[in-house]
């Protein structure tokens, strides 16, 4: 894969944090109210769904896992300028690899943007229906410890929502190994995350086996939370993560 279009490079470049969405016209009350001026902002109410994605096909998947990168790639950026406000040092493993993994994160971002583009001269959801969307994750970044927590699950979700999307894109679709490489990006991730996390801090996140024999030396799906008893589908992903998006609004 050319470099150009290789989204899971750059994992280790030096360090320098975006899981959103996308709302269709019922729930915002249309594209005209995110393009005027907003007043005030309210949390995505009630959660999106796959059916408010803008598009059709592919494109309708690549505008969901878009939504998530966006998020993730906000989130990165948010949990670096926290653990620099904490006065956490450059060298501490915490900060460096919430850097680079923010790093990874907008090149996943920027590689679906230039992918929907591609596809149909198609305008994203950053366009129209998230223009102008902010993401608020609260007291998730009040430490070092509650951000290494909280990325863990962020990146557990991304692992899982790339697997509950691959029903969704057409046959033989040509994005279906690019969203494999971004799926097992996701998983390095959280490994990585975990494994720091627990040499920092009191052990308490079990650390995800390689393979699972049971399953013919396939990883299986992840029932971690927010997914505990539940498949990955987008619409569990997107309940997952719509408390986080604010839309600005004119009410």
């Amino acid at each position: 894969m050319q470099e150009s279009i290789n989204p899971t490079q750059g994992e280790t470049p030096s360090p320098s944090y975006n899981k959103a969405i996308i709302t269709g016209a019922a729930l915002v009350g249309g594209a005209a109210l995110l393009a005027a001026t907003p007043k005030v902002a309210r949390a995505v109410t009630p959660a999106l769904t796959f059916a408010d994605i803008p598009g059709s096909g592919d494109v309708k998947v690549l505008n969901y896992a878009l939504a998530l990168e966006a998020l993730e790639a906000n989130l990165y950026e948010q949990a670096l300028a926290r653990l620099i406000a904490l006065n956490v040092s450059a060298n501490d493993p915490v900060r460096s690899y919430v850097a680079k993994f923010g790093i990874v994160e907008k090149q996943h971002r920027d590689f679906l943007i230039g992918a929907i583009k591609a596809a149909n001269n198609n305008t994203t959801i950053l366009d129209g229906p998230l223009a102008g969307a902010t993401f608020n994750f609260g007291g998730a970044l009040e430490t070092a410890e509650s951000i290494l927590d909280f990325l863990i699950t962020v990146e557990d979700t991304g692992t899982n929502a790339y697997l509950g999307a691959i029903p969704s894109f057409t046959p033989k679709s040509p994005y279906l190994p690019t969203a494999a490489a971004i799926q097992g990006t996701e998983a390095r991730h959280t490994a990585a995350l975990i494994v720091i996390r627990n040499r920092k801090y009191p052990a308490k996140v079990e650390s995800p086996a390689p393979l699972f024999n049971e399953n013919n030396g396939i990883d299986g799906i992840i029932r971690e939370a927010p997914f505990k008893g539940a498949n990955p589908i987008p619409n569990t992903i997107l309940a997952a993560v719509s408390p986080y998006i604010v839309l600005p609004t004119n009410n």
